[in-house]
C-alpha cells in the first residue's frame, strides 16, 4: 500500500519500492523534479518579459528539459523492470498513457479557454519578440480537437508541450532500449542514441533528447555500483561532485559544438541527479516534504504554467525593473502552483488511481496457455 501511494505521487515507483532506502531515493528524485520545473517557470518568464537594466538574453534554457529526460529514463527503467514479462509491459504502457495523456488533454482545454483572455491583450513593447509571436494568433477549435489525440504545440497554444510528445514516444520505445542496454552494454545504447548529433539532416532536433533518456537508463543499470561509490566517499567529496555537476552545464561552450555542449551538460546533470540520491545534505534537502510536494505537482505545473504566465503578463504594458520582474515571478508562482495543486488532486490523482486499478486487474487476468499435444507415432499412422 505504501509503494502504491508513492507511485501515485511521483508517477513511477522504483524496482523495490518496499524498502525505506528506495522510498527515500524516490522522494529525492521527486524533489529534484520539483526544483527543475521551477527553473523552467522562471526561465520562461525571463525569456518573455523585457526587463530594463538586464543584459540581453543568454543561457541554455534546455538544461532543465535534459534533466527531465535523464530522470525519466532512470525512473521508467526502474518501473519497467519491477514487473517483467508481457503482462508487466502491458501494465507499464497503461500507467504511462494514463499518467501523461488525460492530464495533457484537460490542460489543453484549460489553456484554450485562457487564450481568449490573453491573446490580443498582451503588450508587444513589454514582451520579447519570441513570446509576442507565440501569442499573436488564436488557435482554432479544430486544431485543439486534433491535438487531443496526441500532444503537440497546437498552433503555439501550448508551445512547451512538444516535450510531452517526446516523453510519450520514448516511453513506448523504452523496452527495446532497455533490452539493448542489458543484453549488450549501456555504452552501446548511448552510442546509438547519439547518432542524431552527427547526422542532423536525417533526424529532427527533438531526436537528440533520446541521448539523455538513454543516459538515465545507463545510470539505472549501474545504480548499485554508483551507490557503492558514494558509500566510500566523504561529505566533502560529495559536495565537490555536486559543484562539478553544475559546472558541466554552466561552463560556456560554443553552440557550434552541439555534441560537446550536450554531452557536458548531460554528464553534469547526471552527477547532480546521483548526488541528490546519495550525498546526505543534498538528499536531505531534496527529500524534504516541501520539495517532494513540489515534485508531486510538477507535471501539473508544467502543463499549466504557460497559460498562467501569459495571463499574468496582461497586467504589464511596458518593460519592468528587476524588482518588477521579481514581483511578477511571485505572482506567476502563486497562481500556477495554486492551480496545479487542485489540478493534481482532481485530475491527475483520479487517473492515477484508475491506472492502479487497471494494472491490478491485468495482474489477475489468466493468460491461456497453448494445449500441449503428444506427437503421433509414425507406426500408428500406418
Amino acid at each position: 500500500m505504501r509503494g502504491t501511494r508513492v507511485e501515485e505521487r511521483t508517477g513511477e515507483a522504483g524496482p523495490n519500492a518496499n524498502t525505506s532506502s528506495d522510498l527515500s531515493q524516490i522522494a529525492a528524485l521527486a524533489g529534484m523534479r520539483g526544483y527543475a520545473i521551477y527553473v523552467v517557470v522562471a526561465w520562461h518568464l525571463y525569456t518573455s518579459l523585457r526587463v530594463t537594466g538586464w543584459p540581453p538574453l543568454n543561457g541554455d534554457g534546455a538544461v532543465p528539459v535534459r534533466f527531465f529526460f535523464i530522470l525519466s529514463g532512470f525512473c521508467l527503467a526502474a518501473s519497467l523492470t519491477r514487473r517483467p514479462g508481457v503482462r508487466g509491459l502491458l501494465q507499464f504502457y497503461v500507467r504511462r498513457i494514463l499518467r501523461i495523456h488525460p492530464a495533457y488533454a484537460f490542460a489543453l482545454l484549460f489553456t484554450f479557454a485562457a487564450s481568449f483572455f490573453y491573446v490580443g491583450a498582451l503588450s508587444e513593447s513589454a514582451l520579447y519578440p519570441g513570446a509576442a509571436s507565440l501569442t499573436s494568433s488564436q488557435a482554432s477549435a479544430g486544431e485543439v480537437l486534433r491535438a487531443l489525440r496526441f500532444p503537440g504545440i497546437t498552433g503555439n497554444l501550448m508551445p512547451t508541450s512538444w516535450i510531452i510528445a517526446i516523453e510519450l514516444v520514448l516511453s513506448f520505445v523504452l523496452p527495446p532500449m532497455l533490452f539493448l542496454a542489458r543484453r549488450t552494454h549501456w555504452s552501446l545504447l548511448l552510442l546509438v542514441s547519439s547518432v542524431p548529433f552527427f547526422y542532423p539532416a536525417a533526424f529532427t532536433y527533438h531526436f537528440k533528447y533520446a541521448f539523455f533518456f538513454a543516459l538515465g537508463i545507463a545510470i539505472f543499470i549501474e545504480r548499485h555500483r554508483v551507490e557503492r561509490f558514494f558509500a566510500k566517499r566523504s561529505a566533502w567529496s560529495g559536495t565537490l561532485l555536486i559543484l562539478l555537476g553544475y559546472a558541466g552545464f554552466i561552463i560556456p561552450i560554443p553552440r557550434e559544438n552541439t555534441f560537446v555542449l550536450w554531452l557536458m551538460s548531460g554528464v553534469g546533470l547526471a552527477l547532480v541527479m546521483v548526488t541528490a540520491m546519495h550525498v546526505r545534505w543534498m538528499h536531505r534537502i531534496m527529500a524534504s516534504p516541501f520539495m517532494v510536494f513540489c515534485g508531486r505537482i510538477s507535471y501539473s505545473v508544467y502543463l499549466l504554467h504557460w497559460a498562467t504566465l501569459m495571463t499574468c503578463l496582461t497586467l504589464v504594458r511596458e518593460p519592468v525593473s528587476p524588482v518588477g520582474w521579481a514581483a511578477m515571478l511571485v505572482l506567476c508562482t502563486a497562481l500556477t502552483y495554486g492551480l496545479a495543486f487542485f489540478f493534481q488532486r482532481f485530475i491527475e490523482t483520479p487517473f492515477a488511481r484508475l491506472s492502479n486499478r487497471l494494472t491490478e486487474w491485468i495482474a489477475t487476468v489468466r493468460v491461456p496457455h497453448p494445449v500441449k499435444t503428444r506427437p503421433i507415432e509414425e507406426s500408428k499412422v500406418c
